[in-house]
Parts: C-alpha cells; sequence; structure tokens
C-alpha cells in the first residue's frame, strides 16, 4: 500500500484534481468530521454528505485551506471548469493589495484591485490591461470649447469658437521632440516621444515620465477611445503605428497589436475620437503623396470610409469641437474641416500662427454641437 507522503507527493506533481477525488484531503488534510468535495477541491462537513446532502451544498470549513496539498501556495483553488489551479474561487482567497477575485475574465480565478471604476476611489481609474487602480492628474471636464496643437517643443490652445491661437508653455522633462497628444474624458492629457510616454500638464507643459526611455517605438498618431469600445469601464489610449493599429497601457507604457488599417492607406499623422461622434484619422494613399481622410472603426482600426483627399499635406494633427474637425499640418497651416454629406470641405483658420505642428489632440467628451 502506497504511503500518505507518497500519495501527496503525486498529487503534487500531477496537479490539481478537480472533478475527481482529492485525495489525502479525506480525513487527513481536512481534519476530523471533513471530506475534500470533489467539485471544488474545498473541505466540507462529512456530515452533510453522509446525510445525503449535496456535496456542493454542503457548510465549507475554514480549518483546511481551499484544495488540500495539491492547489498550494501562489495558486491555492480548483478552477472545476478548467480542473486546473486558479488563484482564487471568491474574494476572500485574495490578499489585500489585490482584494477582488474576477471569474468572468480571462484568465479566470484572478485576484485584482478592480474591475472597473466603481472599484476605484477618488481621482483613480481601473485600467483595463492591468486591473490596477491609477491615480492621474485630475484634468478638468469643463465645456471650454478648446483643442491643442503643438510643436516639438510648444504647446498651444485654439479657441473653437473665436479661432484665436494662444500659446500655453513650453515642454519640460519630455526627454525628446513632442510628437503627438491625446486626451481622455477629463481632459487628462498623454503625450509621445520617439522612445516615451509622458503624462502631461496642460496647464505648464510639465511632462511626469511613465515610460521614458526604452526601446519602444510609440506611434505618431495618438487618441482615447470612448469606454465601451476596447473596454467595458474604461477609455483606451490607442494610436497608429504605419498601418497598424495598437493599444498603449496608460500604466506601464506597454504596445498591444489591435488590428490593421487596410485600404492601401497608412498613418500620415493623427487620430482623434469622440463619445458618439466617431474616429477619424488622417492617412496618405500607399501609392501616393496626398493626404487623405477617413473614418475608422476604434474597436480593431480597419477603414470604414475614406472622407476623400485634403488640401494640405503631412497633416500631423487631429481635433474636434463642435462638429467640426481641425486640421494641423507640418507645412504650418491651422484648417477647420467641415462634414457636407459624404464629404467635407476645408478651410484655412484665418489669422492663425504659421507653426511646424507636430500633432494635436482634444477631449472624447468634446461637444459635437
Amino acid at each position: 500500500m502506497r504511503s500518505i507522503l507518497g500519495l501527496v507527493v503525486a498529487l503534487v506533481v500531477s496537479g490539481c484534481q478537480c472533478g475527481g477525488p482529492v485525495l489525502p484531503c479525506d480525513g487527513v488534510m481536512c481534519g476530523s468530521g471533513l471530506v475534500c468535495a470533489p467539485e471544488t477541491g474545498r473541505c466540507v462537513s462529512k456530515n452533510s454528505v453522509d446525510a445525503g446532502m449535496p456535496v456542493a451544498d454542503a457548510g465549507e470549513s475554514a480549518d483546511a485551506g481551499p484544495c488540500g496539498v495539491v492547489c498550494s501556495g501562489a495558486t491555492p483553488v480548483c478552477n472545476v471548469m478548467t480542473r486546473e489551479c486558479a488563484v482564487c474561487a471568491e474574494s476572500s482567497d485574495c490578499p489585500t493589495s489585490a482584494p477582488i477575485c474576477v471569474t468572468t475574465l480571462v484568465p479566470q480565478g484572478e485576484c485584482f484591485q478592480c474591475r472597473d471604476v466603481l472599484d476605484c476611489f477618488g481621482n483613480a481609474i481601473c485600467d483595463g490591461l492591468t486591473h490596477t487602480c491609477v491615480t492621474i492628474d485630475a484634468g478638468t471636464n469643463t465645456n471650454e470649447p478648446v483643442v491643442y496643437g503643438h510643436t516639438a517643443t510648444t504647446l498651444y490652445k485654439v479657441n473653437a469658437t473665436t479661432k484665436v491661437v494662444t500659446a500655453v508653455a513650453d515642454f519640460h522633462n519630455c526627454n525628446s521632440d513632442v510628437i503627438d497628444l491625446a486626451l481622455d474624458q477629463y481632459s487628462r492629457a498623454f503625450v509621445t516621444t520617439v522612445d516615451g510616454l509622458f503624462r502631461l500638464d496642460l496647464t505648464n507643459g510639465n511632462c511626469t515620465a511613465i515610460n521614458g526611455a526604452t526601446t519602444n517605438t510609440y506611434p505618431n498618431s495618438l487618441s482615447f477611445v470612448p469606454k465601451g469600445t476596447l473596454d467595458p469601464t474604461v477609455e483606451a489610449l490607442v494610436g497608429y503605428s504605419g498601418s497598424s493599429y495598437v493599444r498603449i497601457n496608460v500604466v506601464t507604457g506597454a504596445i498591444q497589436q489591435l488590428g490593421t488599417l487596410g485600404g492601401g492607406f497608412v498613418s500620415s499623422g493623427d487620430i482623434v475620437s469622440v463619445i458618439d461622434g466617431g474616429t477619424y484619422l488622417t492617412a496618405k494613399n500607399v501609392n501616393g503623396s496626398s493626404d487623405f481622410l477617413l473614418e475608422v472603426n476604434p474597436a480593431n482600426g480597419s477603414l470604414v470610409r475614406s472622407l476623400g483627399p485634403l488640401p494640405f499635406n503631412d497633416v500631423f494633427g487631429l481635433a474636434f469641437w463642435g462638429g467640426s474637425l481641425y486640421g494641423f499640418s507640418n507645412g504650418g497651416t491651422l484648417f477647420e474641416i467641415t462634414f457636407t454629406g459624404t464629404g467635407t470641405t476645408s478651410m484655412a483658420v484665418p489669422n492663425a500662427m504659421s507653426h511646424t505642428w507636430n500633432g494635436a489632440g482634444s477631449t472624447t467628451a468634446a461637444a459635437l454641437r
């Protein structure tokens, strides 16, 4: 007969055995009066089982760990669906630093800090990739009709009503030239350089590094997309590198490939997305040099339709307010794009200062009219 020790060693090696008898927790690992329920891998009352109560309904005991010795350490619970060891079956299995057991996501049975913004407090948001609460500069949610544009070194704002362009501040602590800007619904701002991702203070141009010196190559087109697009509870930061559509983690700076633009186009400079207002991209046809305005699918980055060529090339910045798009060309022109049925018309903003524009951005909560 095999010894109890031999059974323990065999079970640890073979992994969690949910769906079949989990030995030797019966009597040995669960303690007096308890048995190991094969459906859950948890110790339950032996009296309840003997009385004919279904094992799943039998009372659980806290004096013997879930799954006995079979799922010990960092993976203490049997996932009865996959018959594999999971981190948790319920939130009480999680440490205080990550108190929520999430069983509706893949992988199931993981301990997270948050599932959605309701699990976070103050100005924190729940990052959809890491499920951690992240505190970001509070930003502002005023309805001031402002869009932002920038050169490599200086931030500007444009009043969408008066069309007056005002210098805000030079960039500081951004390590190198700023190549694009994005604002979420609360006007919390982020910028990219060629190899860095930063939070930006819109009042003074100061950059705070998220990933400031990496081997990543960050996109020169950047925008947030509304929550419900890529994550049900938070907005996501996205961009294009050529024809590749990516998501950028606002906590770590990690880049995730999501899709491809297609249609023979590559990004020429910027993307902008508005809640209930669509998602638009300036792009070049790979066979020519003209810039086009495209509507794209924010879920996977694919082409929805072309709205035709633009009158200016190298449109590196794109923003939205009041039903109009604002284009910022690297050649120095700021122009307003208005929609006309299936196409658009464009007109240079009168008296706008000529700058070598590198990018632009506007809140996803911009006014639609």
